[in-house]
């Protein structure tokens, strides 16, 4: 009897160190579960972050820059969900809901001007990416599908103006020089960059097109003028060498 009740003792303790084992097994396991979830929503939110500051100059229209703020609240009021305790959540989500829930907008910066390569080619990055994101459905606000699609064509086109800026100030610099080449090429990338854009049927696009053409049908008759005042020097000089040498 001893014996059974010894035998009983210990098979009673190996099932609830095995209870213990797969009580903190899972505990470790929905906690591990928890720390990628959170980080998983923490990166996006990072990434979402470093882009609503690169979009900054770039005068994005209100109701996009409203809806990338937003989408960083939910982010973090996700993250507070699922643990409260994150470290520094509380803090960041105050100064964002401060940025959000602001009484009056902030003054829109001025129309930045892009100059250099470098800053065109950052320009271009930031707005594929918000391109991107607005094309998905990865969405915590509530956001309808129209006004996403809505909101890609008005970036779109802003990137369409930007790059007719850039484009045609670079033409502007290569005209100076005589570049008329050069020149012509830039207003036919503006062309051809216009007509893939996806929204070709935008008045605004149509008129840049136009302009673009103007201008570079124009740069063939500055071209003719110039090589033709070239060749009226040429003959000028060789008609005062004969002279000379008469």
């Amino acid at each position: 009897m001893e014996e059974y009740l010894l035998f009983a003792s210990i098979g009673g303790l190996l099932f609830l160190t095995v209870l213990m084992n797969s009580v903190a097994e899972a505990y470790e396991i929905k906690q591990r579960e928890k720390r990628i979830l959170i980080l998983k929503i923490k990166n996006s939110m990072d990434e979402l972050s470093d882009l609503y500051e690169q979009l900054k100059p770039y005068n994005i229209p209100k109701a996009i820059n409203d809806l990338l703020l937003n989408e960083i609240v939910l982010h973090l009021q996700k993250i507070q969900l699922i643990d409260h305790k994150f470290h520094g959540v509380e803090a960041l989500l105050e100064q964002a809901s401060g940025k959000s829930n602001a009484e009056a907008p902030p003054p829109e910066p001025a129309n930045t001007i892009i100059k250099t390569a470098s800053e065109f080619t950052q320009m271009i990055s930031a707005l594929r990416r918000l391109i991107k994101l607005l094309d998905s459905s990865a969405w915590f606000s509530t956001v309808s599908s129209e006004d996403l699609k809505t909101y890609v064509s008005e970036v779109i086109l802003l990137r369409c103006e930007k790059i007719v800026q850039f484009y045609t100030d670079k033409a502007n610099e290569s005209l100076k020089n005589n570049q008329f080449i050069q020149a012509k090429e830039d207003f036919s990338y503006i062309i051809n960059t216009l007509k893939t854009s996806g929204i070709i049927d935008n008045p605004r696009v149509q008129e840049l097109i136009e302009q673009a053409g103007f201008m570079k049908d124009n740069i063939s008759e500055m071209m003719e003028k110039h090589q033709a005042k070239i060749r009226l020097g040429e003959d000028a000089e060789g008609e005062e060498n004969k002279s000379r040498l008469g």
